[in-house]
C-alpha cells in the first residue's frame, strides 16, 4: 500500500469523482491496467494510500507468475492443504479474480486461514508458507490510527492492544469486505473470526 499512484478511496464517497476507486469501477473495466495509467505521485515504498485495486494489482501479480489462474493457484497451494471448501470468489469486468474484496469464505475456513498464519505458515507438519514470509508480512510497515488497526503490514493490518497491566501484546488482522474479520493473537495464540 506504498505503491506511489495518485490514489485515494478513502476521503470521499465512492459517487464522488475524486474517489479513485469509484473512477476505476465506473471507467476501466481492466483495473490493473487503470491502476497501472495513473501517475505517478510518490516514490513506491515511501506513502502509504490504501488501494483495494493495488491487492487485485497483486493478484494479477501472482497469476502471472504462477502461469495459472490464481482461483486454481489458491485452491492447490492453500485451500487443498488446510482444508478450505467454502471459497467464493467475485471476479473484475475482464474475468480476473477480485482479490481486493472478492473472495467469500465461511467462518471455519477463515480461522483455519488464521490458524496457519498463527502457526507460522505450518500445517499438520507442512510448511506452506515460510516463517519469514509470514514474520514479515505481519509486522507494521506503516504506522497510523485507523478504525480498528493503528498500521499496515504487507496485507495484513496491524494493532498494538495495551492489557490493563500496562502489558503490551501486537496482533494482526485480515479486515474484508462485507465484514470478515480474522484476528490474530499470537500472545494468547488465539484467532477471533
Amino acid at each position: 500500500m506504498r505503491h506511489g499512484w495518485q490514489w485515494d478511496e478513502w476521503s470521499y464517497g465512492y459517487n464522488d469523482s475524486r474517489n479513485s476507486l469509484g473512477e476505476i469501477y465506473r471507467h476501466s473495466p481492466d483495473h490493473v491496467k487503470g491502476l497501472l495509467d495513473l501517475p505517478m505521485i510518490s516514490t513506491p515504498g515511501t506513502t502509504y494510500a490504501y488501494s483495494t485495486i493495488a491487492s487485485v494489482a497483486l493478484g494479477a501479480v501472482v497469476e502471472s507468475s504462477a502461469a495459472i489462474q490464481l482461483e486454481d493457484f489458491a485452491e492447490q497451494y492453500l485451500f487443498e492443504p488446510i482444508g478450505i471448501t467454502t471459497a467464493i470468489w467475485a471476479y473484475t469486468p475482464v474475468g480476473r479474480a477480485h482479490t481486493g474484496g472478492g473472495l467469500w469464505l465461511g467462518q471455519r475456513d477463515m480461522a483455519k486461514f488464521g490458524q496457519l498464519y498463527l502457526n507460522k505458515g505450518v500445517w499438520l507438519g507442512q510448511q506452506l508458507i515460510s516463517k519469514e514470509w509470514i514474520e514479515l508480512s505481519t509486522q507494521r510497515h506503516v504506522s497510523f490510527n485507523y478504525g480498528h488497526s493503528d498500521g499496515y503490514g504487507y496485507q495484513w493490518w496491524t494493532k498494538r492492544f495495551v492489557l490493563s497491566d500496562g502489558s503490551q501484546i501486537d496482533t494482526f488482522s485480515a479486515q474484508g469486505n462485507g465484514g470478515q474479520f480474522i484476528y490474530v493473537i499470537p500472545a494468547f495464540n488465539a484467532i477471533v473470526v
